[in-house]
Order: C-alpha cells, then structure tokens, then sequence
C-alpha cells in the first residue's frame, strides 16, 4: 500500500513538474496617478472659486512611460506567481487662473500659473495571474490581482523636498504670490492591492508581448504638497492654503516581454524567427 502511495505522488508530481515553467520578464508602462486636494481640512472638487483667483487641481494626471518593471515567475497550468520590482511615482498638477493688471497698457487681461509634482517611488509586489483560457500558443486572457509595497528613499518622517514660487499682478495695488512647497509624508512604506486584465499576444504560434491594464490602491501616502496663495493689497496680506495628497494609487497601461528561463527556450527556437530574418543560411554564404 505503501508503495502504492508512492507511485501515486511521484506520477502526480511529474505531472505537475511537466506544467512547470520558469520565466523572466521587463515591462514599460504608462500611470494615470491619484490625488487628494484639501482646503482648510476639508476634500473639494477639482475646481474651487475665491474672490480674487480660481483654482484647477486635477485628481488625475496621465504619466509619461518611465515606470520599468522587472518581474521572475513561475507557471503551472493556468495559474502564475510572480515577484516584481517596479520603478514607480506620483505625479499631479494644478493651475491658477486670475485677471493680471498690465501696467504698460493700463488694462487687464486673464493669466494663469501651472504647476506640475513628480516624485520618484519604488513598488515591490506579489501577482497571481489566472487564465481564463490556456491554449497553447495561442492569445490568451488572464485577470491579475496583486498585494504591493510601495516604498521611498528618505529618512521616516516630515522632510522637505523642494519648493516653487511665483508672483502676478492683480491690479495697481494688489499682488498675488504663489509658493509650492513640496514634503515626504510621514511613512516610508505604504501596502496596496490591485487587480486587472493582460493577454499574451501570439502570432502564427509565436509569442509576441503582454499587454496589461490594471489597477493599484491605497488610501494613504508617501508626499504632500503645500500650496499658499498670498493676496497682498497694499500692506494688508490674505493667506489660502491647499494642501494635495499623493496617493500610492494608480491606473497602469503596460507592454512587457516574457522570456522563458526553466525549461531553457531560445527566442531563435521559434519558427516565426526564421522568416523574420534577413536571409537565410545559404544567402549568408553565397559560395557554398
């Protein structure tokens, strides 16, 4: 019976060690990141009127593809578990709209102040990818979920990182001053979950690239941004005060390339990879 039992787990194994593939893999992705807007204590919308000023501060904002992430995996079956390592960042964006004097002309004309924050982070992550259909070499759609850590450089706690001003002119008498001050939040790590969809891409049997859209999120942060806009009329000052939130949140749109480590499979051993190349073997060496 023993035996038995032995013959049982070591056939089960096999078929299972059979299923078992080792891979590497490099992603590029555009984020869209989240941002929190505060006006004294409260959450507002993206616009907000005052008497002298209106302020746009966008609670979305469309990254540049910087972000890289490097992924090691391991599939059995339908199922994927992969570790990634995701070179990552918040990004946000705001402006300031008013009617600037013009001294020269004598009249008033409308004008605006931009700004834009983009901090550098790092994502350490756990992925589990499931596989609605897996047939062989061919496109297939899976949905991804993940548990990550999100992680800055600095010391723990409440540092300075850089700061922005700006000045304009709201009549003969009245100037407006804007300072963008720039802080680390109080953790170094903050934990996010997320999910999403990705599918192999195959052409004639041939895998191509992973496209993968997905979502992370966290109600927490690791930078702020203190915004104060200076109304000074005459010697008479009026101070408001913004503050945006970074969350460690964010939509990503993603192209990777998965390289196949365990069992061994050269890209060179692919069929397709003949007809990609420029000549073949006896056009190599026209002599033979």
């Amino acid at each position: 019976m023993r035996n038995f039992v032995s013959i049982i787990f070591f056939l089960t194994l096999g078929s299972i060690n059979s299923q078992v593939m080792c891979h590497f893999s490099i992603c590029r992705s555009y984020k869209l990141s989240f941002s929190d807007v505060l006006f004294n204590g409260a959450k507002i919308g993206e616009n907000l009127s005052l008497p002298d000023f209106s302020i746009y501060q966008s609670k979305a904002t469309f990254d540049q593809p910087r972000r890289i992430a490097f992924n090691l995996g391991l599939s059995i079956k339908r199922h994927t578990f992969h570790f990634a390592i995701q070179t990552d960042g918040v990004s946000s964006n705001y402006s300031i709209y008013f009617n600037s004097f013009d001294n020269i002309l004598n009249t008033y004309r409308p004008n605006s102040v931009s700004g834009t924050g983009k901090t550098p982070q790092s994502r350490f992550s756990l992925n589990y990818d499931f596989y609605v259909l897996k047939k062989e070499r061919k496109t297939n759609l899976f949905v991804t979920t993940s548990i990550g850590l999100c992680y800055r450089a600095g010391p723990k706690g409440i540092e300075a990182v850089g700061t922005l001003g700006s000045t304009g002119k709201l009549s003969p008498t009245k100037t407006l001053q804007i300072t963008s001050a720039s802080f680390t939040n109080i953790p170094k790590f903050v934990l996010n979950f997320g999910g999403g969809l990705g599918a192999d891409l195959f052409f004639r049997k041939y895998y191509l690239l992973t496209l993968t859209a997905g979502f992370t999120y966290s109600n927490r942060s690791l930078y702020f941004t203190n915004n104060t806009v200076t109304v000074i009329d005459n010697s008479v000052s009026k101070q408001y005060k913004f503050k945006t939130i970074d969350n460690c949140a964010g939509i990503y749109f993603g192209v990777s390339r998965r390289f196949q480590l365990y069992p061994w499979k050269s890209i060179k051993n692919n069929p397709i990879w003949e007809q990609l190349q420029p000549w073949n073997e006896g056009e190599r060496n026209p002599n033979n």
